[in-house]
């Protein structure tokens, strides 16, 4: 909410953690819900899932980071390698950059020994998709 001061019941507001910025701490709400949503309400993963995230936006790099702690595989997607890299250093378990890669899915599924992914965590809404 976009106020200086607001009346909230107690039971509605936490403490941002000290070592949390206000910026890291505003994305929790949104980010990482979301990506708890998909994957563990919604998802049910486990352990030895795939995770097939695509970018490498807040939601996707909670959702890998919520992904491993399950125990599942992770594949990450980006147009950029710099992204890929730091999606890597996070726990990513393979990159894909779907410029350099366009036939990005068909990849995903090599990676997977023709299997495929459990989960794909896609943030880009509703809507045609550039790689089918």
């Amino acid at each position: 909410m976009l106020t200086e001061l607001a009346v909230l019941p107690e039971d509605g507001v936490t403490r941002t953690p000290d070592h949390l910025s206000d910026a890291e701490a505003a994305s929790l709400p949104c980010a990482a819900t979301t990506a708890w949503n998909a994957l563990v309400e919604q998802g049910q993963i486990k352990a030895g899932d795939v995770v097939l995230v695509q970018g490498t936006g807040g939601v996707s790099i909670f959702a890998l980071q919520f992904a491993k702690l399950a125990g599942a595989r992770v594949i990450a997607t980006s147009s950029s390698d710099a992204k890929l890299a730091r999606a890597k250093d996070l726990g990513a378990d393979d990159t894909i950059n779907y410029k350099s890669e366009p036939d990005w899915s068909k990849r995903a599924r090599e990676l997977t020994g023709g299997v495929g992914v459990d989960h794909v965590v896609e943030v880009g809404g509703a809507g045609p998709s550039r790689n089918r």
